[in-house]
């Protein structure tokens, strides 16, 4: 069959499939809205076409943009829209780096059917990978969200945890604090007053153990 022929025919078809979102520039170039089953409603994309005169034996020159209404005219459910948000808490939407990436496989696309009318295959495995692009990067968002959320308890969790107290630091601490506030300087003063011996408190104080000290203790304890 003739090129031409059959480029006429696959655009006609196009034409009954898609009669809403099909805009024809020219016999050989033409665009089509896709809409998206994603939140926020009302994103698409647009398919740019444009047929070489040997197409369908070649691969056609495509092109895959924002479409017009992406972005400018969704409508959504409140509560929908809350759980699509990315984790600035702005409504997800595809960026240009998205539609590169969908524009190459498109391309991937129109090489395995290189001979036959493809733009409908196209089309319908573009409507697919943008949708699981979207959810891709609504799954992304939430997981960053997720970890600033953990960031922020994290930060707020460390304003009731103090310092684990051990033996070693305790004692270290005891010792500052007795020589801050001159409290060996005071005892010795009193033990030197009672003729070197101390009471039961002070030994404890001090945290002289032992047997002989406790015997000390109970000694002082009787008088």
């Amino acid at each position: 069959m003739d090129p031409l022929e059959e480029q006429q025919q696959e655009l006609e078809v196009l034409q009954s499939i898609y009669p809403e979102e099909i805009t024809v520039l020219d016999p050989s170039t033409y665009t089509i809205d896709i809409g998206l089953d994603v939140q926020p409603k009302g994103q698409c994309v647009e398919l740019h076409v444009k047929y070489p005169k040997d197409y369908p034996e070649v691969v056609p020159v495509i092109r895959i943009v924002r479409g017009q209404a992406a972005e400018e005219d969704y409508d959504s459910d409140e509560e929908e829209v809350e759980e699509t948000l990315d984790y600035e808490g702005e409504p997800v939407f595809l960026d240009a780096e998205d539609y590169a990436e969908l524009t190459s496989k498109m391309q991937e696309v129109a090489e395995e059917n290189v001979g036959m009318a493809s733009v409908f295959a196209i089309a319908s495995s573009l409507k697919d990978e943008a949708e699981e692009l979207h959810a891709s990067k609504v799954r992304s968002n939430e997981q960053k969200l997720e970890q600033a959320r953990k960031a922020v308890e994290d930060e707020e969790q460390k304003k009731f945890v103090g310092t684990p107290v051990t033996p070693e630091s305790f004692a270290e601490w005891r010792k500052g604090f007795r020589a801050e506030m001159g409290l060996d300087n005071i005892e010795a003063e009193k033990v030197k007053a009672r003729g070197g011996k101390m009471t039961g408190k002070e030994i404890f104080e001090k945290g002289l153990g032992g047997e002989e000290e406790e015997e000390d203790m109970a000694g002082l304890a009787l008088e």
